[in-house]
């Protein structure tokens, strides 16, 4: 099944076959992320434009809420992973229903991991139970807003190979404006 996302033009979500490797913790299938249509005259302007396009994307699903979450000790990056999908599976426990998430795993200024987050299926938590689900850390959790720039936010890291240690979606996210072909 392709689904076309209307105003991002390259954006597609189709199954994978079962030889391809998609995006780990991206079960079923693999949203691919639209590209430019031009090319820009410098590497910065390319950049910028691709971070553009990511969150114009991102922004056409319906999250629930944005996060950034720490760890009290450095992780290694399958830890992060592992701690990230628990705390989904934490969530979606106390919703009684499925969660999703696009996450961004990167590495701060001092060396530490830590993971930015946009949530769907978590709209009937609190702000505190979604914090007391994450035990490794400290939390900064907010309502999402699409008026605030989250999904920019999130995917800051995504195109640099310095920062950004792992970035895609767990589990499967509804876009807000999507048509079926």
């Amino acid at each position: 099944m392709n689904v076309s996302c209307p105003g991002v033009p390259s954006a597609t979500h189709e199954r994978p076959s079962l030889n391809e490797p998609f995006c780990k913790g991206t079960p079923l299938y693999r949203m691919r992320a639209p590209m430019l249509e031009h090319e820009s005259t410098t590497p910065w302007d390319k950049e910028k434009a691709l971070r553009h396009v990511w969150g114009a994307w991102l922004q056409g699903f319906a999250w629930d809420h944005v996060a950034t979450l720490t760890f009290g000790l450095a992780p290694t990056l399958n830890t992060a992973s592992r701690a990230l999908q628990s705390w989904l599976r934490r969530l979606a426990r106390n919703a009684q229903r499925r969660v999703a998430c696009f996450h961004s795993i990167e590495r701060g200024g001092s060396g530490f991991l830590h993971v930015h987050a946009l949530t769907v299926g978590t709209s009937i938590l609190r702000i505190e139970q979604l914090d007391a689900a994450w035990p490794s850390g400290i939390t900064r959790i907010e309502v999402y807003d699409a008026s605030r720039g989250a999904p920019w936010y999130v995917t800051k890291g995504v195109l640099s190979e310095r920062t950004c240690e792992s970035y895609g979606f767990i589990g499967r996210p509804v876009r807000r404006d999507f048509t079926v072909n």
